[in-house]
């Protein structure tokens, strides 16, 4: 999951599109990383999976951070602020 992640926001970085790509979408997967999260944690669950969902919650607000850059067309500063306030609420 987070390989693809990985890919993805690499291929918009050099490509500066993100045509066919939802922000509502990474919002949904950002947001179903701290449920995963705590199950990990409550379950006591090896490293790697109590990692992952943290993992998985940067890399979608990333690239939804990218959404809104190339998709809308915000600033820089504008997307940055909104990808941080959103992952610190959410960690």
């Amino acid at each position: 999951m987070c390989s693809a992640h990985s890919v993805r926001f690499a291929g918009q970085f050099r490509r500066h599109d993100t045509e066919g790509l939802q922000g509502s979408m990474m919002l949904l997967w950002a947001s179903a990383g701290v449920p995963l999260g705590v199950y990990n944690i409550v379950e006591e669950f090896n490293i790697a999976l109590r990692v992952q969902p943290q993992i998985l919650t940067t890399l979608s607000l990333i690239t939804w951070a990218q959404c809104l850059y190339y998709g809308k067309k915000y600033s820089i500063m504008k997307c940055t602020a909104a990808a941080t306030s959103l992952l610190l609420i959410l960690a």
